[in-house]
């Protein structure tokens, strides 16, 4: 799963950073393989935060909603 978190300035501003240490942690608690980059920017200035996820974009962005995307997105372990 690709992962793209702007960190431009306004979304640095509205919590890029918590954004990319929810994911670390979220990352880290299930023993998963994503790919997260952080981008300089989105072009969603106007919803800051803004996160990319498999190439859709979701803005403004909290961590709860991000690490739900991110459950959401997962394949299911039956």
């Amino acid at each position: 799963m690709k992962i793209k978190i702007c960190i431009g300035t306004p979304c640095h501003l509205m919590g890029a950073q918590n954004l990319i240490s929810a994911v670390e942690r979220y990352q880290q608690k299930n023993d998963l393989n994503l790919d997260i980059e952080a981008v300089s920017c989105l072009d969603q200035c106007e919803e800051a935060p803004a996160v990319e996820i498999d190439g859709q974009i979701h803005a403004p962005a909290t961590p709860q909603e991000l690490i739900d995307l991110i459950a959401n997105s997962l394949p299911s372990q039956n």
